[in-house]
């Protein structure tokens, strides 16, 4: 019980993850980091020429490129969810990598309600059958 509720906690806690990938040649990926105002976004790609696009949370646009390498570090300005657009138009495959600091997927919090819930139980039990 205690270890979900804990992960509850870390659900909406700002952690650093890696943005590390690859992208085959015609595809898109669209990366969606949700950070508070401050904390950096850092990306590097390399590879076959491709286009980048990066929105705030307003779907403003803050920058577009058509590169074959890029090194580009972004201090968001605003709180939300920022968006990264990656299309490569060229022939080879790009290497992706970087990081941001993103919050927890609130969609999960169904597995950390059902952790509580199994904790609570086992607890229940565990009172019930305790021999007298």
């Amino acid at each position: 019980m205690i270890i979900g509720l804990l992960s509850i906690f870390n659900l909406y806690s700002y952690i650093q993850v890696p943005l590390d990938g690859t992208l085959d040649p015609g595809k898109t990926d669209i990366l969606s980091p949700t950070v508070k105002k401050g904390d950096p976004i850092n990306i590097r790609i390399q590879g076959s020429i491709f286009n980048i696009t990066v929105l705030n949370p307003n779907n403003e646009l803050i920058k577009t490129e058509l590169t074959s390498n890029i090194s580009y570090n972004l201090i968001p300005t605003v709180d939300g969810e920022y968006t990264i657009t990656i299309h490569n138009i060229g022939d080879s495959t790009l290497s992706i990598k970087g990081t941001a600091f993103t919050q927890g997927n609130s969609s999960s919090l169904i597995g950390h309600i059902m952790l509580i819930i199994t904790g609570v139980v086992i607890s229940a039990l565990g009172i019930k059958t305790r021999p007298k």
